[in-house]
């Protein structure tokens, strides 16, 4: 399928810039480029056509994204809008489950956001959530081996990670080591300083800075017949020239901690 995106002056945006929380809707018969970085939007709904194309770093924030018919469109495009290959630029959709506004027209508990129904169906749409029942296209660049199972137990202050393979991971790109005790937050996230192969033919990742929980990584026998378990942490590539995130306020503070000072809360 192929669409045209030669914008007609009829079609060119004719709003101010939006504000932060402003609510934006694209209609079914408009088609927006977005060339620049937006504030925090309220809400966004595109039933027309938003298209990111650009060699630049882009940024689109908003509290809700509903797709509603339309298309967003994060790629390589040609002057007729055909999709040509992967992203160019560096494009972050970031959606907002946790915000200073929601929490004061709700109240004490900012993650506890109002939601609205879409449609007929009942389906419920909270804040940070992306609903498509549209078309989302996403081409990004690609990393090649995106994630490996480190191949020898690192320990706390370790700054490199063996890997039992060969990758051809970037210098600068961030990686994650998952987790290995019952603990989650023990997954740790560093930056390639640096690759060098080790004689197993593996790869050592150098790291920006050490490690502070151990990462396993070994066979361990179970039961009285022996049976051999492997476990092993797990080492992904987290940088990506197109990337969704939330916002990431959650994680800042305790579960417990925000739910404190709500109305009949415990802690």
């Amino acid at each position: 399928r192929k669409y045209d995106y030669k914008v007609r002056e009829s079609q060119q945006w004719s709003r101010p810039i939006p504000s932060e929380f402003d609510n934006v809707w694209i209609p079914n018969w408009k088609k927006v480029i977005l060339d620049m970085d937006t504030p925090m939007l309220g809400k966004l709904v595109i039933e027309g056509i938003l298209v990111v194309n650009s060699t630049q770093a882009i940024s689109l924030s908003a509290v809700y994204i509903e797709i509603k018919g339309g298309s967003m469109i994060i790629a390589d495009l040609d002057s007729h809008g055909n999709i040509q290959g992967p992203f160019n630029g560096t494009a972050t959709i970031t959606v907002a489950g946790t915000n200073g506004k929601l929490a004061g027209i709700h109240g004490a508990n900012p993650r506890e956001n109002p939601g609205y129904t879409l449609g007929k169906e009942g389906l419920m749409m909270d804040a940070g959530m992306i609903a498509v029942t549209g078309t989302l296209i996403a081409r990004g660049s690609p990393v090649g081996t995106s994630w490996v199972a480190l191949g020898v137990t690192a320990q706390p202050g370790n700054a490199s990670l063996d890997l039992a393979v060969e990758v051809a991971w970037e210098e600068g790109a961030e990686v994650v080591v998952t987790a290995t005790d019952f603990n989650g937050h023990e997954a740790e996230v560093r930056r390639i300083t640096g690759l060098s192969e080790l004689p197993s033919g593996g790869t050592r990742v150098h790291l920006d800075a050490p490690l502070t929980y151990a990462h396993f990584s070994g066979v361990e026998f179970h039961g009285d017949a022996g049976r051999s378990v492997e476990m092993r942490a797990k080492v992904g590539i987290l940088s990506r020239n197109v990337v969704f995130k939330g916002l990431g306020e959650g994680e800042e503070r305790p579960y417990t901690e925000w739910n404190s000072a709500a109305a009949g809360a415990f802690a």
